[in-house]
């Protein structure tokens, strides 16, 4: 400001404002503001920016003055930078350009300062810089062994090369207890007695022992048999409500405040602070006047009051500090300052379980390996299970803590409330609670009915923190509940265990637990030891058809269950509203079985037949596509790799008819001809294999049209895939359309082309394989211009010009022709290698113009001019639907890692239904309008397969007298095991081999979990 040379008569007493500011900056703080020093400069900054003060400070003088001097600086910065002022006040989101154009000027003139402070760093060359809000950050080798030093020399420069004077200092970043240590006045050292209570996790204990609870501290640290003492010797810390229970001191927390330093703070008080980097607690004594005495430790520290709340203010940790007030009487809680507002109980609570665990300046490390499962500092980590079983412990002593006897109930009976089925007599009231005491402990970990309840327990409580609801304290009240309300007839009331009494039911509405004598009488299916009934397993029919066979999705639809079997399972879940649905299994071998039993029917297998019948009714099987895929399978365990030969390789082979119907889908271990025909006759009936006339392949042959002809009798042609040759051509260009693919497309399409004026016998006979008519000389001719590239460029350039798409290729000498136009045009591209076949393109193009392949691609024409025109739009060209279906089947197994070929085997019998159920539904029970293919399969199998009956008839075959339900037969099943095993063996290493685990990366989804909780009767680390 002085730079600008106002000229105002209030320039005087501006400038010894500002210059107040400036060089007295303390003095203002501490006696006008009287506060700590970072909020005095946090509310210096405010005033001057145009900020109302605090009420209590509004009438000071020098805040009035304070108020001037900044209005004084606003308009002085306007009327020297008008065009800047005139650019904030047409800008509608600053609503005080005056204020903004101050703060430009401002802004530049920092902006000047650290631009030549910049030029004084770089000249000692440092390795580190950056720009901080308040100054700059540089590496200590730049600086020099003093600091001060170099802030000097900085200053100097910056004055030198602007003007401006300018203090530099050094910035300090100090923790609360940092803080204490530096502004105390004294700093003594007492013996404390025993030593060990200045150990790592004991500074709870050593300071409510320097404030006089020496014997109450002593008690708990003498206990080594308690819950808590095995707590500190498992984590090495403490908790504030263990110290609570264990010492019964009363501790009231208060959440950090600037109000603190306005507030005369009277009494004894635990400080939860920092050091070291952990969490720890000192005493403190607030009973000398003018001074606090602050205890960690063996330490002790004397500091003025304004210079404790200073180091607070100035902490780097405030934010995380809570006062504990330290009472004698709990009666006095109601006396808390009326500027600090009471907390919740709830909050209460949180605070208390803050642990503290550092000690003393030289904290010994702790090798224990027990303790590094509890290591806190892990975000990756989680301990949930011990914070449940901390609610549950809870529960118990909220039930035990109510000494009244148990009222009877309706049926005159005292019923333990955390039992599903535990009561006595009226007369015998009093027991309850000698049973809760005695049965529900921690070694049980508080259920005496058993694993199955605790399971319950884990599923309300995972649903309760998935609808980020607290954890609460009535889950083994709510799990007895909801098991009495679903076992009947209800198990007796004398037995504790009833795990072995009981089963888990998978039904329409979730899981629930049913009486083992109920599930031999009732319409239950067991596969494995899973049951289910009948709107279940409708359930799973329809979902694992609508999400392509992935379980996973169909459980999280439900909420629940596998085909991958994710999405299966996904969207199961997603319909179902039991509050149990974490009792679902989770892995797809545990639902594999269950599918297996449910797609194996009676009822699924007649509802397959019925749509082949259908589509045979229709003639679906006259013309047919057959082609093979092998991506799929790679994930197969025991598959060949990808560069072994086709006869070690497995595949998927699919078999299309002449509207698109998926009539197999079907591993095998080749696609030659004994293969193709050997899955036609264990897929189709014999009315479909007789209705078979023509057929589509890329690898057609005498020996193939052969075989299928003695097993289809009415066989007339077999076709080659006209796409497969442009497809091929394309491998050497990276599967991208180059010009001359998109011209050899062109004139392969016109062997899906029809021209009505004439019949097949334009066309000649259908070859059937054997020896194919020579080629003419002019044949030949054009053919050598395939191989040589010698014709002339105006002539094929002609040929592609005129070619008409619609037109079918009438003679064998116009296939060769086009194919050669095609070679010459683009002779650049014929020397490209192609991938898979190793040859170039021009050997394929010759390839494909010798007379039998010639033959077999002119036989796309004979059979389309041989079919009514009717059913040719409909009528797919060669196998391209097929490499449609390998794309969707390639697209459904991409993220399959690995799986058994029994899986697969069955994967692909669910898939074919479903896209068989949805072509039948769609061509032959036409809608009013059109519906895509999964909104067709949700409509059609939205009803149920199965009567009432039908349902109690086909869960018959399993029962076995009296006993409990047989298991079903399940091939699929018992093949994977035996696969396996196979597998198993294989994968087998020498117990000396070096492990091959690898690292995990943890994510918010795959969080470990490491807690003293059993899961299934097992303890819970993964």
């Amino acid at each position: 400001m002085a730079r600008l040379e106002p000229a105002h008569p209030m320039w005087p007493q501006v400038k010894e404002t500002l210059r107040r500011c400036a060089e007295d900056r303390e003095s203002i703080i501490h006696e006008v503001f009287q506060t700590s020093t970072a909020h005095g400069k946090k509310l210096l900054n405010k005033i001057f920016n145009g900020g109302a003060p605090p009420e209590h400070l509004a009438s000071q003088d020098f805040v009035l003055r304070l108020q001037k001097a900044a209005m004084f600086c606003r308009w002085t910065c306007v009327s020297v930078s008008p065009e800047v002022f005139g650019q904030m006040v047409e800008d509608e989101d600053r609503s005080h350009p005056e204020a903004s154009t101050l703060f430009f000027i401002w802004s530049a003139v920092e902006d000047l300062i650290i631009s030549a402070w910049l030029e004084k760093i770089q000249e000692q060359q440092p390795s580190h810089v950056s720009l901080h809000f308040d100054g700059i950050r540089v590496d200590q080798a730049a600086v020099g062994s003093s600091v001060e030093a170099f802030c000097v020399e900085c200053a100097s420069h910056i004055k030198s090369r602007t003007g401006f004077d300018v203090s530099l200092r050094p910035k300090s970043h100090q923790t609360f207890l940092e803080g204490i240590r530096v502004g105390s006045a004294s700093r003594d050292a007492e013996s404390i007695e025993p030593a060990t209570l200045t150990d790592e996790g004991n500074c709870i204990l050593c300071a409510l022992h320097r404030l006089g609870h020496t014997d109450a501290a002593g008690k708990m640290l003498g206990d080594t048999d308690s819950e808590a003492a095995v707590y500190f010797r498992r984590r090495r810390h403490r908790t504030y409500l263990q110290v609570v229970e264990a010492t019964q001191v009363t501790l009231t927390p208060w959440m950090s405040s600037t109000e603190f330093a306005h507030m005369p703070l009277e009494g004894n008080f635990l400080i939860h602070l920092t050091k070291n980097n952990k969490p720890h607690c000192v005493g403190l004594r607030a009973d000398t006047p003018g001074n606090f005495i602050v205890m960690d430790g063996n330490a002790t520290f004397t500091i003025q009051n304004r210079l404790f709340w200073n180091a607070f203010a100035a902490a780097i940790d405030s934010r995380h500090v809570v006062f504990f007030q330290v009472w004698e009487d709990p009666a006095a809680w109601p006396n808390l300052p009326g500027s600090i507002a009471r907390l919740e109980k709830t909050e209460v609570e949180r605070l208390l379980e803050l642990q503290a665990c550092a000690g003393d300046d030289s904290s010994r490390d702790i090798d224990d390996d027990n303790n590094r499962e509890f290591e806190q500092d892990n975000e990756a980590v989680t301990h949930v299970g011990d914070v449940l079983l901390r609610k549950l412990s809870e529960e118990i002593d909220a039930v035990a803590a109510d000494r009244r006897t148990p009222r009877p109930d309706a049926s005159g009976r005292a019923r333990c409330p955390l039992c599903p089925f535990r009561s006595w007599s009226r007369h015998n009231a009093c027991r309850v609670l000698v049973h809760i005491r005695k049965h529900h402990t921690s070694t049980k970990q508080y259920s005496a009915s058993g694993t199955k309840q605790i399971k319950l327990v884990l599923a309300l409580h995972d649903q309760d923190k998935l609808e980020g609801m607290p954890a609460a304290c009535n889950y083994l009240r709510r799990s007895a509940d909801m098991i009495r309300d679903t076992v009947r007839p209800p198990l007796s009331s004398t037995r504790n265990s009833i795990d072995k009494k009981i089963r888990l039911v998978f039904t329409q509405d979730g899981p629930e637990y049913w009486n083992l004598e109920a599930t031999i009488s009732a319409g239950l299916r067991r596969s494995r030891n899973l049951y289910y009934n009948l709107g279940f397993a409708q359930k799973i029919f329809q979902k694992t058809i609508l999400n392509n066979a992935k379980e996973q999705d169909t459980l999280h639809a439900l909420n629940l269950c596998p085909l991958q079997f994710f999405p299966t399972m996904t969207a199961m879940k997603a319909e179902i509203s039991n509050r149990a649905c974490s009792l679902f299994p989770s892995h797809s071998k545990d639902w594999w079985p269950l599918i297996e039993d449910i797609f194996s029917s009676p009822h699924v297998r007649q509802l397959g037949d019925q749509l082949i019948a259908e589509c045979v009714q229709h003639k679906e099987m006259r013309c047919l596509s057959i082609d093979a895929t092998m991506r799929c399978c790679m994930p197969l365990l025991g598959q060949a790799r990808i560069k072994a030969s086709p006869i070690e390789r497995a595949e998927v082979i699919t078999v299309r008819g002449r509207t698109n119907a998926v009539v197999v889908m079907r591993a095998a271990q080749a696609e030659d001809s004994d293969t193709a025909a050997y899955l036609l006759a264990e897929t189709l009936p014999a009315a479909a294999l007789g209705q078979i006339m023509y057929v589509s392949v890329d690898n057609p042959s005498r020996k193939y049209f052969s075989t299928l002809k003695s097993l289809c009798p009415n066989l007339q042609g077999m076709s080659l895939d006209t796409v497969h040759l442009a497809m091929t051509c394309e491998y050497g260009s990276a599967r991208r359309r180059t010009g001359a693919t998109k011209a050899l497309r062109r004139v392969l399409a016109k062997f899906a082309a029809v021209d009505t004026a004439v019949g097949p016998e334009a066309f000649g006979k259908i070859f059937s394989g054997g020896k194919a008519k020579h080629l003419t000389a002019e044949e030949e001719r054009f053919r050598r211009h395939v191989e040589d590239r010698s014709m002339r460029q105006h002539d094929a350039q002609r040929l592609l010009n005129e070619l008409d798409d619609e037109k079918p290729i009438y003679t064998r000498l116009e296939w060769i022709q086009l194919i050669a136009a095609v070679a010459n045009v683009f002779r650049d591209d014929m020397t490209r290698l192609c991938p898979g076949p190793n040859k170039r393109v021009w050997q394929l193009l010759l390839g494909a113009t010798s007379p039998e392949r010639s033959e077999w691609y002119l036989n796309n024409l004979r059979i389309r001019h041989s079919l009514h025109a009717r059913a040719l739009p409909l009528l797919p060209v060669g196998t391209t639907s097929n490499e449609s279906l390998h794309a969707e089947i390639n697209r459904w197994f991409k993220e399959t890692q690995m799986m058994h070929q029994a899986t697969l085997e069955m994967k692909l019998e669910i898939l074919r239904l479903g896209k068989l159920l949805s072509h039948n539904r769609a061509l032959y029970h036409t809608t009013s309008c059109q519906m895509t293919h999964a909104e067709v399969l949700a409509r059609a199998t939205r009803q149920c397969l199965w009567t009432e009956g039908e349902w109690a008839a086909w869960c018959s075959e399993l029962e076995d007298g009296e006993g409990a339900k047989m298991k079903a037969h399940l091939p699929f099943h018992e093949a994977r095991e035996t696969q396996k095993s196979i597998v198993r063996g294989c994968r087998k290493r020498p117990a000396s081999a070096p492990s091959a685990r690898s690292t995990v990366r943890r994510t918010p989804h795959t969080l470990e979990r490491q807690d003293s909780f059993k899961r299934g009767g097992r303890r819970s680390c993964h």
